[in-house]
């Protein structure tokens, strides 16, 4: 569930930057009878809240299997998913044909073995030279670095307090009591008058804080578009399938359009405090403050809960499990419908100065799942063009941060995301550098933090990445773990 991970990492810094429901399997017995799924006849029994949901599979020209507890291909005795890809031998490609509900076996062509971890036939050539190939560092970890092993190109990560260079990993130096560690150098500790970043700041203003209408966001999603899309991968439900996503349509439509979304302008022209701070280039002045992003009762409420989605929630999840097999879709939409009915939450004690920079875009083609859906947003002049500041194109690695501070770089270029489309994010920061919690606003709650300075590639994890001190109020950190943690218990284990 590759794509669902990358979206997190990517909500993460879009919630950092601004800023469906289902009854709960684990609720307590309420002594009524418990609901069994399965098939009777050819209709689908589904539980929903603990009550019985019936689907006549006939509808849509498909039978109810037992064995999967689904609607499947009339003649099949059982269907696959996306899960069953893979290599069925060294030369066999197995996928799993959505339409039929079976697994295809292709044999790969000459000079080919199928690749169990890209899941399709490739060249059968080395991808290097053992002896022959040099130790390069990775130019989007600086902890990371490629060796060639048995004929394949392999990462390998540095200890901690240590970072690739030259092909090598080299330690970073141990600094004096009146020194600082800035990008692997000792430097000097400036003077505390001429440090501004991390100062308190506040905005006293009109554009204090961004507002989206409900009338932006319904311009800014397409759900048309799924129907579109479900109906080119299953035609034969085509016709159910519309008669799912219209009544979410009238929901989603039926969104006031002075309904309002309100997160804070971290980069308003009004901020007080930050004067004489000079941003680098492609990076603006901002002050990260207290504050919450704010969704209406219309969305997590009135739509979320709506009788569109309620009444759709059995089918969908047969839908889901063939892209997405053993996800809880209940939970997961009411852990999004908590999520935004309680906001999102940012600790700022009496504001931080800093400087950063937001740069988020996507390129979509009508083929692509959620990509259709949301493209709108990505246009030009679209909700995420509220967000963004600053360009990340001018914001080199070596970047040198104003006086007594530590450069962070979030970097997911050209990332295409399943069948979502391509993201394109970049997001950089200038924090105050420290060496102990006595550098910092102790008082306010600043203390000095190892911050990851990097998004963990495939296969990595946060303790992979090299981490930078800085002067931040831990109680972000801790808000945005828990919740990145409390989707991924969520989503499927593979």
């Amino acid at each position: 569930m590759i794509f669902s991970r990358k979206l997190l990492a990517l909500s993460a810094i879009s919630a950092l930057s601004m800023a469906f429901v289902a009854c709960d399997d684990d609720a307590a017995d309420s002594g009524e009878t418990t609901c069994t799924p399965g098939c009777k006849g050819d209709t689908l029994i589904t539980c929903v809240d603990g009550k019985a949901q019936e689907t006549n599979c006939a509808d849509a020209n498909l039978t109810c299997d037992s064995a999967t507890k689904a609607c499947i291909v009339k003649g099949d005795t059982t269907t696959c998913t996306t899960a069953d890809n893979g290599c069925q031998s060294d030369t066999e490609l197995k996928t799993c044909n959505l339409q039929t509900g079976k697994v295809d076996i292709t044999k790969c062509g000459a000079n080919q073995i199928c690749d169990s971890k890209q899941k399709k036939c490739v060249d059968d050539v080395p991808e290097c030279v053992d002896g022959d190939y040099k130790p390069a560092c990775s130019s989007e970890n600086e902890r990371a670095y490629t060796v060639c092993e048995s004929g394949k190109i392999a990462t390998k990560t540095c200890a901690a307090d240590s970072y690739c260079k030259e092909g090598s990993c080299t330690p970073d130096p141990t600094c004096s009591d009146n020194q600082i560690l800035v990008n692997h150098v000792c430097q000097d500790k400036p003077a505390e008058e001429n440090i501004i970043l991390g100062r308190p700041c506040s905005c006293e203003g009109a554009d204090c804080e961004i507002t989206i209408t409900g009338k932006e966001l319904k311009g800014a999603v397409t759900l048309d578009s799924v129907k579109t899309i479900v109906g080119e991968l299953v035609p034969a439900m085509s016709t159910m399938i519309n008669g799912i996503i219209d009544p979410i349509i009238d929901d989603f439509n039926a969104i006031p359009d002075d309904a309002t979304i309100t997160a804070p302008n971290i980069f308003s022209k009004s901020i007080k405090g930050c004067e004489g701070l000079e941003a680098p280039a492609g990076m603006t002045v901002g002050c990260f403050r207290d504050s919450t992003i704010v969704f209406p009762e219309a969305l997590y409420d009135g739509f979320l809960k709506g009788n569109g989605i309620n009444s759709a929630l059995p089918l969908v999840k047969v839908a889901i499990n063939m892209f997405a097999p053993g996800l809880d879709l209940e939970k997961f939409l009411n852990k999004i419908s908590d999520l935004l009915k309680g906001g999102i939450k940012f600790t700022s004690t009496n504001g931080y100065c800093l400087a950063a920079t937001i740069d988020i875009n996507g390129t979509f083609t009508d083929a692509d799942m959620a990509g259709a859906i949301i493209k709108n947003a990505f246009a030009e002049g679209g909700l995420v063009s509220k967000i963004n500041t600053g360009d990340h194109s001018q914001v080199k690695a070596d970047t040198t941060c104003p006086t007594g501070g530590t450069f962070l770089r979030y970097d997911i270029p050209n990332k295409a995301v399943d069948m979502l489309g391509t993201f394109n994010v970049g997001f950089d920061m200038c924090l105050r550098a420290c060496s102990t919690d006595a550098d910092c606003r102790t008082a306010d709650g600043y203390k000095c933090i190892e911050i990851p300075n990097g998004i963990p590639g495939e296969g990595q994890t946060s303790a992979d990445l090299p981490k930078v001190k800085a002067c931040f109020h831990p109680d972000n950190l801790t808000y945005f773990e828990n919740m990145t943690n409390e989707f991924n218990e969520l989503l499927p284990k593979t």
